[in-house]
Order: structure tokens, then sequence, then C-alpha cells
């Protein structure tokens, strides 16, 4: 049995779940972002690619448009506002809307206990992870309600932020308050019709 993942684009129905939406995914060159922005052009959905990394974007942005799907990407740093915020803004040049959004771009740092993690690990974590969920979403909910009226934003936390976390204290910490963003962003927008919603995914063991 293959288990690899594929990058076909069905003709079935089922490509018209997200036909004529326009969806930035953040974190998108590789791992859950690539799979997402993979899964959402086969959905029938036009994908903006945003990650650090331009050679992974491209390559993902290369699978999806040789399987038949639509995907521009641009470089964004999630540590950096600004960036974030161009980024976004791109989706708009390129596609005149946006409906849909997945932050998925995340640090990590080496385990240990909180009194071993270096502070500047702390910070870089608190950038990433927390900060820059916040202009991201900030833009996101502005580009939504002027142009497509309604749409979604979904954040990946993590398992490790529904409890205590002593390997990964930094971490754990910044996807817990991640969850709380969300919620008060989710009270906030839904009533006008942009639902908000975190992903807390599990370490992926080996079969």
């Amino acid at each position: 049995m293959n288990d690899s993942p594929t990058t076909d684009i069905p003709t079935s129905a089922a490509a018209s779940l997200l036909a004529g939406k326009v969806v930035f995914v953040s974190g998108a060159g590789r791992g859950i972002g690539a799979a997402a922005a993979r899964l959402f052009a086969r959905e029938g959905a036009k994908v903006l690619l945003a990650a650090r990394t331009e050679t992974q974007l491209k390559t993902v942005t290369e699978e999806i448009r040789a399987a038949g799907g639509t995907a521009e990407y641009v470089v964004c740093d999630l540590a950096d506002p600004a960036s974030v915020r161009v980024g976004v803004k791109r989706a708009l040049e390129v596609y005149g809307r946006l409906d849909a959004a997945f932050n998925n771009a995340g640090a990590g740092h080496q385990p240990g206990p909180l009194d071993q993690t270096p502070e500047a690990d702390f910070d870089h974590v608190y950038r990433v992870n927390l900060k820059g969920v916040w202009p991201a979403m900030a833009a996101q909910v502005a580009a939504i309600r002027t142009t497509a009226g309604t749409g979604a934003i979904v954040n990946t936390s993590s398992v490790g932020s529904l409890a205590g976390n002593s390997a990964l204290p930094a971490y754990g910490a910044m996807k817990r308050a991640v969850n709380s963003l969300t919620e008060s962003a989710a009270v906030t927008y839904g009533p006008e019709g942009i639902r908000v919603n975190a992903l807390a995914p599990a370490p992926h063991s080996p079969r």
C-alpha cells in the first residue's frame, strides 16, 4: 500500500468544495503546511503559500501547478510583523480576495526544563508562535472583511498546549496562548461570519 502524499487534482464534484476561494497558508514549504496547501488546491482553491525558505515554496508551488491547481508563493517570516502583512497583501494583489487563512508557521526549541531554556529561545518562540499570529490574524480579518465578506481562519496549536509541558515549556506556553487568542478572535469575529479555530496536532508516530 502506498502511503506517500498525492498531489493529484481530482475532477470530481469534491473539487468544487473550495472553487473560487482564495486561501493563504503560512509555513507552507513543508510538513503540515505543504500538505494543507495541496489539499486546498485539490478542493479547487487558489492558494498563496508563505514561508521563509524560497526553495521549498517553489517546490510545493510547482507540484500544485503540475497537478492542475492554482498556486503562487511569497517569502514571509512570521517573526516579522511587516513581512506577515506583506504576505497577506500579496494574496489580494495576486487573486483579488481572501476567503481563508491557515496560520501554520511555527518554531520550536531544544527540549529541557524551564530553568535550562535559554532566554533567546523563549524570545524566538514567542515572536514566531504567538506574536506572529497576532498581526497575521489582524491582516487576514481585514482582508476577508473587505473582499470575501465572510471566511475562516485556522491557527496551528499543539497537543502540547493542553497540559503542563516539562520538555518544551516555552513552546507549550506560547501554543496555549494561541488557544486563548484564537478563542477571543472566534467570539469577536464569528458574529460577522469569520470563523476562527485552532488545530492541536500531536507528534507523528511511525507506523
